[in-house]
């Protein structure tokens, strides 16, 4: 029992009230997450030095969800749809890195991002004006 400044106020009550205990309180909470059918989970932590936060929101079967991610270098928004995702990378850069089809209809990866030398143009004698362009 605890202290409630909520408690009954009739003279004469000593203004304790009795919680339910954290067995029924864990049975409540299951019950009602198993009811849910959609889920947002927002929150910040440290992983290896540098802050990280989320917002995930989404059904539960996991078709379409929204995910934002800040590793502290700008927000990321990560979408998915009818199942299929899509990652980013989360260097500040946003780039894209991998594209996942829903249900097993495959995957696209991205790499190499920057590894094409630059191009030298023609020279000028090989450079052709087309009209209207």
């Amino acid at each position: 029992m605890f202290w409630a400044p909520w408690g009954d106020r009739t003279p004469g009550s000593s203004l304790l009230t009795r919680q339910p205990s954290a067995s029924v309180l864990y049975r409540q909470m299951r019950a009602s997450a198993a009811a849910a059918r959609s889920v947002h989970v927002k929150g910040a932590f440290v992983e290896q030095g540098k802050k990280l936060q989320i917002d995930v929101a989404g059904d539960r079967a996991g078709q379409s969800s929204r995910a934002i991610v800040n590793a502290g270098t700008g927000e990321i928004e990560i979408p998915s749809v009818n199942g299929s995702k899509i990652y980013v990378s989360t260097d500040g850069l946003a780039r894209l890195m991998r594209v996942e089809g829903a249900k097993g209809e495959g995957s696209l990866d991205f790499t190499e991002w920057d590894a094409v030398p630059p191009l030298s143009p023609p020279p000028r004698d090989q450079i052709v004006r087309l009209p209207g362009l």
